[in-house]
């Protein structure tokens, strides 16, 4: 393999492990629906999941950035680790996965 094929393959392999980052985090600041404080939130990725971690002002935007998450994750789910300032969590503590769909 030359060396500007194996470049491309860690450039693309990178894309897929970072892309949704990146296309996640312009909605998530652009959306006035979503306080500035809950726009904080962590986003990390890997091969199967888009991994939200942080607090969030109330369940509104929790479920607001969830949302936007599962739009952007592609064929990826969404594992949500985001807390409620007020202290309001879901049944599983909050901590739950949330079904990706497609980007449209």
């Amino acid at each position: 393999m030359n060396l500007t094929a194996a470049v491309l393959g860690i450039l693309a392999a990178g894309f897929l492990l970072w892309g949704p980052l990146f296309k996640l985090k312009g909605p998530i600041q652009a959306d006035a629906s979503i306080s500035d404080s809950s726009k904080l939130v962590s986003i990390d990725s890997n091969q199967q999941a888009v991994i939200l971690r942080g607090v969030v002002l109330n369940e509104t935007d929790k479920d607001r950035v969830e949302n936007l998450a599962a739009q952007y994750a592609g064929v990826r789910q969404v594992d949500s680790h985001l807390t409620v300032k007020d202290g309001e969590t879901d049944a599983a503590g909050g901590h739950h996965i949330v079904p990706a769909t497609r980007n449209r």
